[in-house]
């Protein structure tokens, strides 16, 4: 874990250098997604509707690095005068290969790390009472995707990832859109 984090984050510092910049080489996105947050127990609606964002840099057609934000949404549960909310996001620092397929369209693969954090409130849980709980840690998280090109500074994309916080395994599905500059 730790040998993979120094390799993102050399590989980061690397692109920091002045003489690496090239115009139309930076990019934003910003993802609408649906966040299946597996908690292991049955009956509990556990997806919600999230967002992420990032920023990134390409370093040629076939290589990226970015650093974004993901929401993984939240979820309530309520019953016998019990209630519960739990919530997680993370900063992301990831690698993403892709692969062009024709001249409008690709596909990529990220590997990245995942900075997470989740926070638990519940109240009037018997012989629990009421409270609240937040966890933290990193974890590796990997996706899949595609994208076509609106025009050559946008792009509409479609992806999975999966994630793993300790031992909650997250799926998430998203549709975002990508601006060059």
């Amino acid at each position: 874990m730790k040998k993979l984090s120094i390799i993102l984050l050399s590989s980061a510092a690397t692109l920091m250098s002045s003489s690496v910049f090239a115009e139309g080489a930076f990019y934003g996105s910003l993802d609408l997604t649906r966040a299946d947050i597996d908690l292991g127990v049955e009956g509990i609606d556990d997806t919600d509707t999230s967002f992420a964002i990032a920023a990134g840099y390409r370093v040629n057609e076939n290589l990226s690095i970015e650093l974004g934000f993901q929401d993984f949404g939240e979820i309530n549960v309520s019953g016998g005068g019990s209630s519960a909310k739990i919530g997680a996001d993370a900063i992301q620092l990831s690698v993403i290969g892709s692969m062009p397929i024709s001249e409008n369209a690709g596909v990529y693969a990220e590997l990245g790390l995942d900075s997470w954090d989740a926070d638990l409130t519940y109240s009037n849980v018997p012989e629990i009472g009421s409270g609240s709980e937040s966890e933290d840690g990193t974890d590796i998280f990997y996706g899949i995707g595609a994208y076509v090109s609106l025009s050559e500074a946008v792009n509409l994309k479609f992806e999975y990832q999966m994630h793993e916080l300790d031992e909650t395994d997250i799926d998430v599905l998203g549709l975002g859109v990508t601006f060059s500059f």
